[in-house]
């Protein structure tokens, strides 16, 4: 039930977001460990009725070596799975959370889509990510304004499955994002983080302690 990705160096002073697509488990609270940070499940997501895909970040610190993330779902083991991890390097550090806003959707259809609640700031850094049962995805990245970057399109055969994602920073201004690809059984989780000073402040409590800012 424990699964590692392949080593990699994160940089210091960023925000790293791993997605992790997992086939035969819908396991609830699974863990996800590595790079001696804190890493807190955002969200999950179940589609194709037994697969489940799962958003965890953290935030590194002035120095962070290189090693593996470990995605365990003990409880309910997975088949297989696609480990999708990015950084950004001009998040806000300095706020609760550095996510603005999360959103999943699923269905069985054409082209991946998720419409998050509210418009996307131009000012901030988005990612989105979808599995599904496709031995590689092949989909087009979205193309508003041709800024969006793919930087994962993986798979695997036994059962046949994978996923996809690409990032953007700045300039939406929308709030739908949609991939091109076939008809397919597929799960999806869109992310918007904040830009450096773009978040609510961790505002100090007189007596200790700390409170989210308005």
């Amino acid at each position: 039930t424990s699964y590692a990705s392949s080593s990699f160096t994160p940089p210091a002073n960023a925000t790293l977001l791993v997605f992790v697509f997992a086939t035969g488990t819908v396991a609830a609270a699974p863990t996800l460990t590595g790079h001696s940070v804190d890493w807190t499940l955002e969200t999950s997501i179940l589609y194709n009725t037994v697969d489940t895909g799962y958003l965890f970040w953290a935030n590194t610190g002035d120095s962070v070596a290189a090693g593996s993330v470990t995605f365990d779902c003990t409880g309910d083991a997975a088949t297989g799975l696609v480990i999708v991890v990015t950084s950004f390097t001009n998040s806000d550090l300095n706020t609760p959370t550095p996510i603005k806003q999360v959103k999943t959707g699923a269905a069985t259809s054409t082209n991946p889509t998720v419409t998050l609640d509210t418009a996307l700031s131009t000012a901030n850094a988005y990612v989105v990510a979808f599995g599904c049962p496709r031995n590689t995805p092949t989909a087009t990245p979205p193309v508003h304004d041709m800024q969006w970057t793919e930087f994962a399109d993986h798979g695997y055969g036994t059962p046949t499955s994978g996923a996809s994602a690409a990032w953007r920073s700045g300039g939406e201004t929308g709030s739908t994002v949609s991939f091109t690809m076939v008809s397919s059984n597929w799960g999806i989780i869109a992310a918007e983080l904040y830009s450096k000073d773009q978040g609510p402040p961790l505002v100090p409590i007189i007596g200790g302690g700390y409170m989210e800012g308005a």
